[in-house]
């Protein structure tokens, strides 16, 4: 017994397993790095890049959720603004669960400047990206 997956469903698993497959290969990639004056040790790496997915998938949920609620959003008022909304969600995703977290604004978070601007253009152009099957889904059953 095969089991079906929606469309909707797949790109949103997808955005968390990109998501945790960067944060451990950049964790990894970080420690290799670190580990050259110290010699490398294979359980740290592996703890390293463990923890580091799992803070990957979460961040990744974070964007994958408003991301397609907001293209979906868009699909049924105006389809055209699609791509646009996906991006917006997945710029304001990271921007709200942290101003969820803090209680207050995310830039009072005690996070660097450079990790806004690298997460939120990236989270921007991974949610168009997962997004595109959703959009080649839906452009199949339009009427010509």
């Amino acid at each position: 017994m095969g089991e079906q997956s929606t469309p909707l469903a797949n790109a949103c698993f997808r955005m968390i397993i990109f998501g945790a497959a960067v944060g451990a290969v950049i964790a990894a990639a970080l420690y290799v790095v670190e580990s050259f004056a110290d010699g490398l040790d294979i359980v740290t790496l592996g703890v390293h890049a463990g923890f580091a997915s799992m803070i990957g998938a979460l961040n990744a949920a974070t964007v994958a959720a408003p991301a397609i609620g907001l293209h979906r959003l868009a699909e049924a008022k105006k389809p055209t603004l699609r791509v646009p909304a996906a991006a917006l969600g997945g710029a304001l995703g990271p921007l709200t669960a942290a101003g969820l977290l803090m209680g207050g604004s995310p830039f009072n978070a005690p996070l660097p400047a450079l990790y806004w601007i690298l997460l939120l253009p990236a989270a921007a152009l991974a949610s168009v990206y997962f997004t595109q099957p959703l959009r080649q889904n839906t452009a199949a059953h339009e009427p010509a």
